[in-house]
């Protein structure tokens, strides 16, 4: 189970990737990120948020981790609610690309804070 954390994780940084670029150029065109495009994303950083905290439940009490990471992980979770005040403070579309930007940056510092469970 902690491969697929490591490599959901590792996808959701793409995707997260991906989309901001895409919403940023569609912008420009005057064109809005699809709806549904975000939200394949954020069940899926919800999926890994909860793969997480089974890993961690599962953890030895001699085991040892960064507390860091989980944290992260929560905090790029919990930035997914700050799409719709951001929507209706800044527009449909860029409040969406700004809520994907916060969670893509809690997401990286999770992963750059993530234990090597090799």
């Amino acid at each position: 189970m902690a491969d697929i954390h490591k490599y959901l994780g590792e996808g959701i940084l793409a995707i997260y990737f991906v989309l901001i670029v895409a919403g940023l150029v569609m912008e420009r065109r005057g064109k809005a990120l699809p709806a549904a495009a975000a939200g394949v994303a954020h069940a899926l950083l919800a999926a890994q948020v909860a793969l997480g905290l089974i890993l961690i439940s599962s953890l030895d009490s001699d085991d040892s981790f960064n507390w860091l990471h989980p944290v992260f992980g929560v905090l790029a979770f919990g930035s997914l609610m700050m799409m719709s005040p951001l929507r209706e403070k800044v527009g449909k579309n860029r409040g969406m690309i700004y809520s994907m930007g916060l969670a893509f940056v809690f997401v990286l510092a999770a992963y750059l804070l993530a234990p090597d469970l090799s």
